[in-house]
């Protein structure tokens, strides 16, 4: 259609995710008179990939694997470019960035990059993912803008950096009719997991990633099932399952045996939300969190607890990375630093390690405002 302006979307991948999500919602709710759009992955089309597809969308992927640097796939992408020729190129996470920059500047077409984090640990990812965000902050007055879904975000990038011509605040929206009570998907995922309906049932959305700190999650939980014997966990996330070494053995503890649920990807999540008594988001890094927003909409006469990180991502209450809720009886908290090795581009990280990093680091104990 003539006078359509033409969008396409540059996104890592199209795995579980809150910024693929977010992408998703964003494409299928686009006024179609007015704007067409494409997708394109640089790996592969994921969990969203049909999805989007379903709603009309053109998926494109590049077919980079995860991990492997590939020079080829800047002139996959330009082909793209010229085949499609948009009007702007929107960029999602750092990777994504770099490449729409480099790509968007040959192409002289405008670029928008959009920032979903804040306050990343640099030291828990591979040395490429580092030096892809050095790479960014040295481009980042080349597009026309960035986008940032939190003002937390937009201040850590700040103090990282960078320096656009532009900041714009777009905060996440979520669908209040997906998200809703429902006594129903309750009593079923609660009796799939076979956990009583009378149960304090604790439970987490995440990803297996270092920002996410399963760590801390399961201390608080052995904390307290310790006080209140009765309570479970049930967890939902790509590569959260009996599979994951690092996940067995921290549910391993004695107080922890037969109280963990963990279900690895689901779809349903919005189910999985409705059996929860209290949803929990332990991350020492978000930009505006999905999990937390989704289920005050779904579930709003029970709490959604968040750490501070998540915290950041309302205007005005930013806070450090360091300030870390492990042990609230105590009003302490601990700073812990959890390792990928990058060996395979995604190599679960050792428990040993772990722990070693973690005692090394008791001196960083602080007291709670």
């Amino acid at each position: 259609m003539r006078g359509l302006k033409r969008v396409l979307h540059l996104i890592v991948g199209l795995g579980s995710g809150g910024a693929e999500a977010m992408l998703t919602k964003l494409v299928s709710r686009l006024d179609r008179d007015r704007f067409e759009s494409v997708v394109v992955s640089m790996t592969d089309r994921g969990v969203f990939g049909d999805v989007i597809e379903r709603e009309g969308t053109e998926i494109v992927t590049l077919g980079i694997r995860r991990g492997v640097p590939d020079p080829r796939a800047f002139f996959r992408f330009h082909g793209v470019l010229r085949a499609w020729r948009p009007h702007i190129i929107q960029s999602w996470m750092y990777h994504a960035d770099v490449l729409a920059a480099l790509a968007g500047r040959r192409a002289k077409i405008p670029v928008l990059w959009n920032v979903r984090c804040s306050n990343v640990q640099m030291s828990d990812y591979s040395m490429r993912s580092a030096m892809t965000v050095r790479v960014a902050v040295r481009l980042s007055h080349w597009p026309a803008g960035v986008v940032v879904n939190s003002m937390a975000g937009r201040r850590y990038h700040e103090e990282i950096g960078y320096r656009p011509r532009s900041w714009h605040f777009i905060p996440n929206g979520f669908d209040v009719a997906r998200f809703r009570p429902d006594a129903e998907a309750r009593r079923q995922v609660r009796e799939e997991i076979g956990v009583k309906g009378d149960t304090p049932l604790v439970g987490a959305v995440a990803r297996f990633d270092p920002m996410k700190d399963y760590v801390t999650l399961f201390a608080a939980a052995s904390e307290i099932v310790r006080r209140r014997g009765e309570v479970e966990l049930l967890l939902t996330g790509p590569d959260v399952d009996e599979s994951n070494p690092v996940l067995r053995e921290l549910s391993a503890r004695p107080e922890l045996q037969g109280r963990v649920h963990m279900l690895a990807y689901r779809g349903d999540v919005e189910r999985i939300m409705a059996a929860l008594d209290v949803l929990v988001l332990s991350s020492y890094s978000e930009g505006f969190p999905n999990r937390p927003a989704g289920a005050g909409e779904r579930c709003r006469h029970r709490p959604a607890h968040a750490g501070r990180a998540a915290a950041g991502a309302q205007p005005g209450s930013a806070r450090t990375n360091q300030e870390r809720v492990l042990d609230r009886s105590r009003g302490r908290t601990v700073r812990t630093v959890v390792r990928f090795r990058a060996a395979h581009g995604f190599e679960r990280y050792g428990i040993a390690g772990m722990r070693e990093r973690r005692a090394s680091r008791k001196a960083e104990v602080m007291s709670l405002p």
